[in-house]
């Protein structure tokens, strides 16, 4: 790479190191303010400028001596011994134990090293999601209080039946003989119609309904939790709404008979808006065929 190419990577690796930095410094500001006694925080603009001017730095003297990964572990070693020792002295004299800065910081000197290595985007992705995950701890503390076990054992069971379960499934359709080999072989057995994959992947969507409301319930309240749910469900498949308001209406206090009745009728009105995307994104003759009844049927569904 030329020269002008150099700056432009430095420049750009600078730019993510100064978000995060500014980010850091920011809250370490409010931390102190909120705080009679002064505490230590590790890093601020100008340290996390730094520590990505050093990752693509290390890159690009690599580059120059032949072996990118040696200087790399060897300044990414004197870094890490640094924010170590860092952490050892805010630990032991001023009893602060969280590491949230000190990762940040090794992350901030590993983007420098991607931008130096032509993997800018990759680099501007997770830096912009560091960022995020940074500022929003204020935000997310309040819900984080509200989670208990029946949350962390519901979010396992969804995690279980929607990434455990639904990879291991064949997508292929089955017919009554292949699954019952002992059937004559004749045009109705062979009739393939059983399809595992797709079947679960019903349940799957019920379940992601379920946990979503479930989760906006416990955020929002039980009736615009339902209700948005319901809407969002929508988007992917009414009858899976239909199904689990249905089971809900009928497990659940009588109290929210009237929002599940509601969020149904949400994810069928929306079901008609998906149905004019659809048609819009892959056949935009058809719209003028299709335009008028779903216009009826969304008036009617009103």
């Amino acid at each position: 790479m030329d020269t002008m190419d150099v700056i432009i990577r430095l420049l750009e690796a600078a730019a993510l190191g100064a978000l995060i930095g500014l980010e850091r410094e920011v809250v370490s500001n409010r931390i102190i303010s909120d705080f009679k006694n002064p505490q230590v925080i590790f890093g601020g603009l100008r340290s996390y400028t730094l520590m990505a001017l050093l990752g693509a730095a290390s890159v690009f003297l690599g580059i120059i001596l032949g072996d990118v990964t040696l200087i790399l572990i060897f300044t990414g070693t004197i870094l890490f011994l640094f924010i170590l020792l860092s952490y050892i002295y805010s630990a032991f004299k001023q009893h602060q134990f969280g590491v949230t800065s000190e990762f940040a910081a090794v992350t901030v000197f590993l983007l420098g090293a991607l931008v130096m290595l032509d993997e800018v985007q990759i680099a501007i992705f997770i830096g912009i999601m560091v960022a995020v995950m940074l500022n929003y701890k204020a935000r997310v503390a309040p819900l984080i209080d509200k989670i208990g076990e029946e949350e962390i054992s519901t979010t396992l069971k969804f995690a279980v039946i929607a990434l455990i379960i639904l990879p291991l499934l064949p997508e292929h359709k089955y017919a009554l003989h292949d699954m019952f080999v002992f059937l004559p072989k004749n045009s109705f057995t062979s009739a393939h119609f059983f399809n595992p994959y797709s079947i679960w992947f019903f349940v799957v969507i019920m379940s992601a309904v379920s946990y979503v409301g479930y989760i906006l319930t416990k955020a929002l309240g039980a009736g615009k939790g339902i209700i948005l749910s319901g809407a969002l469900g929508g988007l992917v498949s009414s009858t899976a709404v239909t199904s689990a308001m249905a089971e809900k209406s009928l497990r659940d206090e009588k109290g929210l008979l009237y929002p599940t009745v509601i969020a149904t009728i949400a994810a069928c009105s929306i079901m008609l808006f998906r149905v004019i995307g659809i048609v819009m994104l892959f056949n935009p003759e058809l719209l003028s065929t299709l335009l008028m009844p779903i216009l009826a049927m969304i008036a009617t569904s009103g």
